[in-house]
């Protein structure tokens, strides 16, 4: 057995950040190989190489090549976050409020709705 002195928001913290990372990295993989290694090959043929699902390896790789330059840019954002804003039209007023705030995934997405117009609620008469 295992003993921490880690708290356990510390403990889902560094779990979080693990994720986060680990999806930006597989994502720079995938890539990087389709870039320069695949020869013909697809996100799929990588995908049974490294024994994972293709279709999440080409989440991870789309988000990287959207957001993984300007990731930096919102440091107390995870990936997915930026998983969360891929289609929206405002996705960088989002990415910068939520950065911003320390939002959650589930209140950047609640900001988002209530930016949008006619999304409003209607007050009871």
């Amino acid at each position: 057995m295992t003993t921490t002195t880690a708290t356990e928001a510390e403990l889902v913290l560094a779990a979080r950040n693990a994720i986060s990372e680990a999806n930006w990295t597989l994502g720079r993989c995938a890539a990087e190989w389709l870039e320069h290694y695949a020869r013909g090959q697809t996100i799929t043929d990588l995908a049974e190489i490294l024994k994972t699902n293709a279709a999440w390896l080409e989440v991870y790789r789309r988000t990287w090549l959207i957001y993984g330059p300007i990731r930096m840019e919102y440091p107390k954002l995870r990936w997915a976050h930026f998983l969360t804003v891929d289609g929206w039209d405002d996705w960088k007023p989002a990415l910068e409020w939520a950065n911003q705030n320390e939002a959650t995934i589930d209140e950047m997405t609640a900001w988002h709705r209530l930016q949008q117009p006619g999304d409003q609620p209607t007050p009871n008469p």
